[in-house]
């Protein structure tokens, strides 16, 4: 399929960077100051096609990403609309996007989230987010409760965090030590603690 370019308008902020991410059924979410757009990208209008602006947060939004919904359903557990987002307040909110209603929020500490992630190998919960809370601490939330299920605290700033796409139960985080001494700390992630592997050092 060929897409003809398209404008999005919004006025965005400094925090808004990168802030962006296109989801299994098709729609694209972005961070417009403190709202998160939904649009569909795929429609035959000049412009692109608004689906949901969602309004909840205080502040800037700095994260967004679609729950996987790569799994069976039937009409007993549909499919959703699942999205979660994140801002510099720390906040996150999971929403339900066909309502345009937050569905929970978490919330530990009051600075921007690093990085999040949704679990997808969990065969009785599909509910659970990984996320990064500056400086120090990894948290698994449920995400349908807004529960914390755990939190790992370290002695060194982490600064992002990546799923290994061939089994997500594997977790890489990136540590910057000092000016030119960058840390990678590779891990195994569960439903109840996060393990250590290895740890590599770039100079």
């Amino acid at each position: 399929m060929k897409l003809s370019p398209k404008l999005i308008t919004g006025i965005l902020s400094t925090q808004n960077k990168g802030v962006i991410d296109w989801g299994w059924q098709g729609f694209v979410a972005y961070g417009c100051n403190n709202h998160v757009v939904v649009v569909d990208p795929k429609t035959v209008q000049a412009s692109i096609l608004v689906i949901q602006v969602l309004n909840w947060h205080k502040s800037s939004v700095v994260k967004v990403k679609w729950s996987r919904e790569n799994y069976a359903h039937d009409l007993g557990s549909p499919y959703s609309l699942r999205l979660a987002s994140a801002d510099t307040s720390g906040n996150i909110i999971v929403w339900d996007v066909a309502q345009g209603e937050p569905k929970s929020e978490c919330c530990d500490g009051n600075k921007p989230i690093l990085g999040m992630e949704w679990l997808p190998w969990q065969d009785a919960s599909r509910d659970l987010l990984v996320a990064l809370h500056p400086p120090y601490a990894v948290i698994l939330w449920n995400a349908d409760t807004g529960t914390k299920l755990w939190k790992k605290t370290y002695t060194e700033a982490l600064c992002s965090l990546a799923l290994d796409p061939f089994c997500f139960r594997n977790v890489a985080f990136w540590s910057n030590l000092a000016k030119r001494m960058t840390r990678i700390l590779v891990g195994e992630i569960s439903k109840y603690v996060l393990h250590w592997a290895k740890c590599i050092c770039i100079n």
